[in-house]
């Protein structure tokens, strides 16, 4: 047997693999599980240059698929589709995490500006400025003692 089809079967388990591991990524995505997720990231990674090796060992043989068997074939193509389909799921969860964890922060930052441009500090005699326009009020300034008798 040539080293072509032995190619084929060892990158449809690659890519069988990192397929269900994409699934389940997206899977741990949507549900927020962080800690999960930093799980999975070795295995990944490994998945990831072994996927790499095994394409860049069939694109070495230009004649590679010319040997491997019409059943062998259509199944890689089949994988190649859920492959594709993966990533593209798998691109789409990580965006739209990344999209939500910036709109959370970009709304943290506003509340933090909004309550400091509210903030109604008082005037130097003790008075508090008008509601909006650092005046300050007609009223006298406030005095506050503590009892410190238990």
């Amino acid at each position: 047997m040539s080293k072509s089809p032995n190619t084929v079967e060892s990158l449809i388990s690659v890519a069988s693999r990192l397929i269900v591991l994409l699934e389940k990524e997206v899977t741990l995505l949507r549900a927020m599980k962080p800690r999960a997720l930093a799980d999975l990231q070795e295995e990944k990674m490994r998945l990831v240059i072994a996927y790499e090796e095994q394409v860049r060992n069939l694109s070495a043989s230009p004649d590679a698929l010319k040997d491997v068997a019409p059943v062998l074939r259509d199944e890689f193509a089949a994988i190649a589709t859920r492959f594709d389909a993966a990533l593209t799921e798998n691109r789409r969860a990580l965006t739209g995490v990344s999209e939500a964890q910036r709109r959370f922060f970009e709304a943290v930052v506003k509340a933090a500006e909004e309550k400091r441009t509210n903030h109604q500090g008082y005037s130097a005699d003790g008075s508090r400025p008008a509601p909006g326009y650092g005046r300050p009020t007609r009223q006298g300034p406030l005095s506050l003692t503590l009892d410190r008798q238990f």
